[in-house]
Order: structure tokens, then C-alpha cells, then sequence
């Protein structure tokens, strides 16, 4: 795969959990390219590696059955160093300078947002994994963006309910001040005042700040029953601590993004114990899908993030198997013709093809039969705006430093 580093320049690297090594020589032009946008550095970096090796993973199925129209597909990955203007650089560099078929991800959703301007003027397709906010279901994309991953809509939906559930009554909600946060936070607090819980105006930070003691007394002052906090790893981990530092008290409820052993790791032992937070559940494929993801990546265990950067990229490869097979065997690199066949491979009428049956997949497009992919992640069905139509959401929790199942 290449790698886009700071000044702009390419090189080829092959990554292993002991470090990267050159592969052999690809032939460019008997190659694929598709892009990947992801962190590998920065405030959001503890997923980055992880979702690659999942999107490496499909490409990796689909060259093992020979490739697109006997074309191998070549990933050429470019870190957003989790800031906004040099994602915005690497990603027009992947379409201008590597000549992307499309782009996979990327995970910061303020990025995201600033993308879909390009992607609609280039006809690029963009499949995210990860991308939560609900402003997106509306976006003028042009039907080039796409995401597996299910609005925050339908997370706050399941949160708010718990949290009724167990007995709150009074709820503060702490969240990160970028597109992410801002909707999740807007859509909690909706889904909040819905079940008659009381909630205190949000309050937001930036992550950059070496304190949030402020806000924390602020949020103590209001003697909520619980908090909701909508954070990254990082920063998660120093806002827990500082909230103890004050001594209260407090049921936690996590947003999926601090479902990360990692995040665990920076807190003190016991201090999370308890918590409770929200993501997707997964499809009852997940558990392989764990195993063999382990057995190619030297016991690594894949993020949920993974899970669904996994079926985007599935989706991507088998809707080009299928461009490729109706325009007569001729690699499809339009955008425009490219979207339709991820809309066409994500319907629920064709034959259901599983996240393990490339072969098959392939096999039943080049027979010109309609497929239905069926995730990792479950269902894979996406409606008029790209969004997925995915409904079951699951909770964990914390016991002993662990996160497992909830219920």
C-alpha cells in the first residue's frame, strides 16, 4: 500500500505489527487504487492502524480470487494526523496526485463535512465507517458519500431510553466541540427532555486543553444523577480522572467512541467501574470475523470501528465487480457509475452474499445475478441519503477494567 506522509511524498510500505516492510514491485498499471483516509497520528490516532488492517483485509480476499476484471487492488492510505487541514491536503492529493477510485473513510467527521464539496465536484465515491453526525443525511453530496456506520439519531435514541431506565432523572452531557460532539449532543439532549430528564444546557470542550476543571465544577454545581460524555480516548481518560479529583460521585454513560480498551488503560484501576455505554450491535457473523481478523493480524483484536470500515470496503470492491461486469469487463473508474453499483450491492434484493463469500460474490455478478452484501456488521442496506438502515444498538459496561457486555 502507499503511504502519503507530510511533505507530499509516496512511498510503498507493507505494515506488520513489528513494522513496516517493502513489498514487492506493483505493477501501477494493472493496478486499482482505491484511497483511505484514516488517523494514524494525533488525537484520535487509536484506531487508525486498526481500521487499515481490516480495510486490508477485504482487499486482500478480493486479489486472493484474482482481483476486478483481473486487476489487483492496491490501497494507498494517507494519514489525516487528525487535523482538519492536512486531512483536507492528503485527501485532494489522493484524488489528484494517486488517482483514487474513491476514498474510504475518514473518521473525523469535521473533515468529513469539509470533503463533500470535493467529492461532489470530482465525482469521487466516499464510503465512511465511522461517521455519526446526522447533518449528513441531508448534505448536498451529490449521492457520492456513503457510511456504514448508523446516525447518531438512532444511538441517542437507545441511550436516552437506558438512562430512563436506570432511574435518571437528572442528566449533565459533556461533549467534544466538533461535528461529532455537536450532534450527538444536540440529539441526546432531544432524546433526554423527551423521557422527562432533566437536562442542564451541554457543555462542550476542545481537545487541545490541558484542564477541564472548569467545566467539571461547572457540571458538579448542577448535581446531575449522571453524565453523559461524548469524548475520544484521550481526553476521556483525563476528564474521569479530573472528575474524581473532585470527589463526586457519578453514574458515567460512555458514546461509542470510548468503547477502546485504550481508554480504559489511561484511567486508574476501578475508577470506571460501572460505566455504561452505548454502541451498534454487531451481526452474528462478528465473532469469525474476530477470529480470523486475529489469525491475519498476529492476535490483534479488531475495534467496532473495524468491523464497519471492514464492510465499506466490501461494498466498494464488489459494487466495482459489478460495474466491471456491465460495462463488458472494462474497469469502471467513473464515480457516477460507481455509486449506483454501491446503492445496487447494498440492496436487500438481490442473492445475500456474506462478509466471507468474495468468491461467490464475484462469481454471481459475473453471471449478471443482483447481490445483497451482509456484513460483519449485519445488515448492510443503505436508504436515499447513503445512510445505512441499521437499528439494533447494544450496551457494555466496565467490570474489573474489562468492557463487556452490558445485558
Amino acid at each position: 500500500m502507499s503511504y502519503i506522509n507530510n511533505c507530499g511524498l509516496f512511498v510503498t510500505l507493507i505494515l506488520t505489527q513489528g513494522g513496516c516492510i517493502m513489498p514487492p514491485t506493483i505493477d501501477d498499471e494493472n493496478t486499482i487504487r482505491i484511497g483511505a483516509l484514516l488517523p494514524f497520528t494525533g488525537r484520535i490516532a487509536t484506531h487508525g492502524a486498526n481500521i487499515e488492517r481490516a480495510i486490508l483485509f477485504a482487499v486482500e480476499q478480493v486479489n486472493e480470487t484474482g482481483g476486478i476484471a483481473g486487476r489487483q487492488v492496491q490501497l494507498v492510505a494517507s494519514d489525516t494526523h487528525s487535523d482538519l487541514k492536512t486531512g483536507l491536503q492528503n485527501s485532494k492529493a489522493l484524488v489528484n496526485d494517486e488517482h483514487v477510485t474513491a476514498i474510504l473513510g475518514p473518521q473525523n467527521e469535521n473533515l468529513a463535512k469539509r470533503m463533500v464539496p470535493f467529492i461532489r465536484e470530482n465525482q469521487v465515491v466516499q464510503i465512511s465507517g465511522g461517521v455519526t453526525s446526522p447533518s449528513f443525511s441531508t448534505m448536498q453530496d451529490g449521492g457520492f458519500w456513503f457510511r456504514t456506520y448508523p446516525s447518531a439519531l438512532l444511538l441517542s435514541q437507545a441511550l436516552a431510553q437506558q438512562m430512563y431506565i436506570d432511574g435518571v432523572r437528572k442528566a449533565a452531557i459533556l461533549y467534544i466541540g466538533d461535528e461529532y460532539g455537536n450532534g450527538f449532543a444536540a440529539m441526546l439532549t432531544n432524546q433526554l427532555l423527551q423521557h422527562d430528564i432533566e437536562v442542564p444546557p451541554p457543555w462542550s470542550f476542545m481537545p487541545k486543553s490541558h484542564t477541564y476543571t472548569a467545566v467539571l465544577q461547572r457540571i458538579k454545581a448542577s448535581e446531575p444523577d449522571a453524565i453523559a460524555l461524548i469524548a475520544y480516548p484521550r481526553s476521556g481518560a483525563t476528564i474521569v480522572q479530573e472528575w474524581m479529583i473532585l470527589g463526586n460521585a457519578v453514574q458515567w454513560y460512555f458514546a461509542p467512541t470510548l468503547k477502546n480498551q485504550m481508554f480504559i488503560a489511561n484511567v486508574p484501576p476501578g475508577m470506571l467501574e460501572g460505566s455504561i455505554g452505548v454502541s451498534v450491535s454487531l451481526g452474528d457473523d462478528a465473532k469469525q470475523f474476530a477470529h480470523s481478523f486475529a489469525e491475519r493480524w498476529h492476535s490483534e483484536e479488531p475495534f467496532d470501528a473495524a468491523y464497519f470500515y471492514y464492510d465499506a470496503t466490501a461494498l466498494l470492491l464488489l459494487a466495482m465487480v459489478t460495474s466491471t461486469v456491465e460495462t463488458g469487463g472494462q474497469v469502471v473508474l467513473s464515480g457516477n457509475q460507481l455509486r449506483q453499483a454501491v446503492t445496487d450491492v447494498s440492496g436487500p434484493l438481490g442473492q445475500r452474499v456474506a462478509w466471507d463469500e468474495f468468491s461467490r460474490g464475484i462469481e454471481l455478478a459475473i453471471n449478471g445475478e443482483p447481490i445483497d452484501y451482509y456484513g460483519v456488521s449485519g445488515p448492510v442496506d443503505l436508504d436515499e441519503y447513503g445512510d445505512v438502515i441499521h437499528s439494533n444498538m447494544e450496551f457494555w459496561k466496565i467490570e474489573n477494567d474489562r468492557i463487556v457486555s452490558a445485558f
